[in-house]
This record gives structure tokens, C-alpha cells and sequence, in this order.
């Protein structure tokens, strides 16, 4: 994340993102994590994406890992992160994110 825009808005809106990880759905077969910033009046704002190898925890943690690093100050991270129902997304959230609530969507970001 080189936008130093998208790093001024995530930290200006740091309450909600989401979350959303799609499996090997594209022409070379790896996953993308997709994350979206939402403000305060309801507008949404993309933030980062990251092609993932494989299904494996370490890669999932490792992106969550490079996100929570744009966050300036301790206290200015992601209090709500709204992710699909991906089990391995929703173990990683538990290890780089614990402080911050996980609510379920049914539907997919786009």
C-alpha cells in the first residue's frame, strides 16, 4: 500500500473495514483478500488487495499483518472487520486482530 491517501483515509476512518477473501477464482488459481475501508457517512473506499498462494494461515496472516501495519497510532486500529464466513480468514483475524469485533456478511464485497 504505497498511497499515501489510502494510508491517511484508513487512519482518519479506522472503525469498520471489510474484509473479503475469494479462493482461486481467477486465471491463475490464487486467492485475493480484498480490503475495504468504510467512513463515516456510509461511503466505502478501497484500501488494499493482496493474490494470496494457496489457502495456508501464514499467507492470510502475513497480509492482515502488512494492513495493521498502516495504522499510525496503537489506538487507531480496526474496531469492527466485517469478513465473509472463510474459516481460515476468520483464524487469522484471531491472531492479528484480536482486539477488534468480527461480524459475518453473506454476501460477497465487490
Amino acid at each position: 500500500m504505497d498511497n499515501p491517501d489510502t494510508v491517511k483515509l484508513s487512519n482518519m476512518c479506522h472503525l469498520v473495514f471489510l474484509i473479503d477473501s475469494t479462493y482461486k477464482t481467477n486465471k491463475y488459481k490464487l486467492s485475493l483478500l480484498n480490503i475495504v475501508g468504510v467512513t463515516p457517512i456510509g461511503m466505502a473506499f478501497a484500501i488494499t488487495f493482496a493474490y494470496l498462494d494457496g489457502e495456508d494461515i501464514n499467507n492470510v496472516v502475513w497480509a492482515l499483518e502488512r494492513f495493521r501495519g498502516v495504522f499510525m497510532r496503537h489506538d487507531a486500529i480496526p474496531q469492527v472487520i466485517v469478513t465473509n464466513k472463510d474459516s481460515t480468514l476468520m483464524n487469522a483475524m484471531k491472531i492479528v486482530f484480536l482486539e477488534a469485533t468480527n461480524l459475518l456478511c453473506r454476501f460477497h464485497i465487490d
